[in-house]
């Protein structure tokens, strides 16, 4: 129980007393009212001791504080000792930066945190902090935790403090995920947190002119009390909005003068996001309907970057379009997972396409990728295939017709996908030997495979036996690494992947061909053999 509460009881009881005094024996107090008069004087008497208590333990307090800061002072004399500028350049390096929606919710945490640390360590700390507004540049709030709160000022004195910088702002739900429950549960639950969560927005709304980055992460019902602001930012460099609570329903999002460079969308339809697309050069959607790709691409005529993850077929069949031929686009990202998408490039076209990634489960489709590059008439200089059932044949008529190709990236998913066929083809250029003192070529093939290739990364699982005697042949003999007329390649990278058994080995890799690998690292080729799980490297084995 508190000195305050303390204090306000005993004043309630003064408020309790009769109207007179009690009188009815002879003139005096009663039995009951002797023993209550006299217990109410001791509460006085108590009462007046509390207060003069809780004074001097205010004291008490504020002297403590007073006592702290001169000991931070004296602790941390080399902050307080530097130019102002320079302080604050100390602190700056204290708070994280870059942040983005999928950091931990520590991270983002952090970022709340670091300035408020800062300053409460002494008066000085706090006045370098208060006046540094590169540390209130990054706003990350759990909304969650505003449900009910009447700290939304603590919000705007951020925000203040922040002056006039761009600013990085992360909206995001609780762990538990309190704002998915609310609106699942009671309707006056999921108004109550609405009506919270339009107060944070009000208070960003205010300073919609300055805003850099917007990461929103949160229910789609709740989308919509982020839209329509006054003044939204002309130049805003990253926008991301994801569902966070996984489902594709209707939402609103509208900022038809909002005009990012970056944007990314996850489980949310992309219809419900209204913005301006005109000044977009990167873009990663997750979970899209196919006819809205088509019409993004024709949106966004500035696009560099595109990814399209787990595109919906439609369940009626689209009208044959001409053909989009995007002027800009230079590096696209293809992830399905489920559903075959034989179709899809048929009437896409990217001249300056320069990478092209694909992961898709049913299988390469060649004929359909083939086409897509005679029509694009593009230049390829990367291709990256992973998680994808591949055919051997399929791959090698897949590459080559690319002879452009600068960097391979193969990650196949099926347990019969065998290199051999496809180191031995690299090799073929290489394949030399030496007798009685002169190089006498074997076999030079006068369309080698992949002739400009610079960079092969391969993944392998246990049931891909690597040909380790082909490894070391596809970079040629060292005499005629120098020679302009050789494939270019200089970075090999094989990665063992553990993620399933049986587990891959080195137990062929004999002391021969370590030799020769050895020997070409030392040449100053990039050679790496690793063993992976989940996609990070887990033992560096050459």
């Amino acid at each position: 129980m508190g000195l305050a509460f303390s204090v306000a009881a005993a004043d309630s009881i003064d408020k309790c007393q009769p109207d007179h005094p009690c009188e009815l024996s002879g003139g005096n107090p009663c039995h009951a009212c002797v023993p209550r008069i006299e217990l109410e004087s001791r509460i006085t008497n108590t009462k007046q001791q509390l207060v003069a208590m809780e004074k001097m333990f205010k004291e008490m307090l504020d002297q403590h504080r007073e006592l702290r800061t001169i000991t931070n002072r004296v602790h941390n004399p080399i902050i307080l000792r530097a130019p102002p500028e320079i302080a604050s350049y100390i602190f700056q390096l204290c708070i994280p930066h870059d942040l983005t929606g999928n950091d931990s919710f520590e991270s983002l945490r952090n970022a709340v945190r670091g300035p408020l640390t800062l300053g409460a360590v002494c008066q000085d700390w706090r006045r370098i902090a208060w006046s540094t507004p590169q540390l209130w540049s990054t706003v990350s709030i759990c909304l969650a935790d505003w449900i009910g709160s009447s700290r939304i000022e603590l919000i705007q004195e951020w925000l203040d403090r922040s002056k006039a910088l761009p600013l990085s702002i992360y909206l995001y739900d609780s762990l538990d995920g309190a704002l998915a429950r609310a609106e699942r549960s009671q309707p006056q639950d999921f108004e109550d947190y609405c009506s919270s969560i339009t107060q944070v927005s009000n208070a960003l709304n205010q300073h919609s002119h300055r805003w850099k980055d917007l990461d929103i992460s949160i229910p789609s019902p709740y989308l919509a009390l982020f839209s329509n602001v006054p003044q939204p930012s002309t130049t805003i460099c990253s926008l991301k909005i994801w569902a966070s609570d996984f489902f594709v329903r209707p939402a609103k999002f509208h900022m038809k003068n909002l005009s990012p460079s970056s944007v990314s969308l996850e489980s949310i339809t992309f219809k419900s996001v209204v913005i301006n697309w005109s000044n977009v050069t990167w873009v990663d959607i997750s979970t899209i309907q196919m006819e809205a790709c088509y019409r993004l691409l024709k949106l966004a005529p500035r696009l560099k970057y595109c990814k399209f993850f787990n595109i919906i077929v439609p369940e009626y069949a689209l009208e044959r379009t001409s053909t989009i031929v995007h002027p800009f686009l230079e590096d696209f990202t293809f992830e399905q997972i489920e559903e075959e998408l034989d179709f899809f490039f048929d009437c896409l076209a990217f001249p300056r396409l320069k990478r092209l990634a694909i992961e898709t489960r049913e299988g390469l489709p060649v004929n359909m990728l083939l086409s897509f590059l005679r029509r694009s008439s593009c230049d390829l200089k990367e291709f990256c295939i992973r998680h994808t059932d591949i055919a051997i044949p399929d791959l090698i008529t897949f590459v080559q017709e690319i002879p452009s190709l600068v960097k391979l990236d193969i990650n196949p998913c099926n347990a019969n996908f065998s290199p051999h066929e496809l180191f031995r083809l690299l090799a073929l250029p290489s394949s030399i030997r030496e007798a009685e003192g002169s190089v006498k070529r074997l076999s030079v093939d006068p369309h080698p495979l992949l002739p400009n290739l610079r960079s092969l990364r391969y993944t392998a699982d246990g049931n891909n036996a690597m040909p380790w005697d082909l490894v070391p042949q596809v970079f040629g003999l060292i005499p005629e690494l120098s020679n302009p007329g050789r494939r270019p390649l200089r970075s090999l990278h094989i990665h063992l992947s553990e993620d399933r058994p049986p587990y891959p080995g080195t137990n062929q890799l004999s002391k021969n061909v370590v030799r020769a690998l050895r020997t070409l690292r030392k040449a100053g080729m990039d050679i790496k053999i690793v063993t992976q799980k989940l996609s990070k490297v887990v033992h560096i084995i050459f």
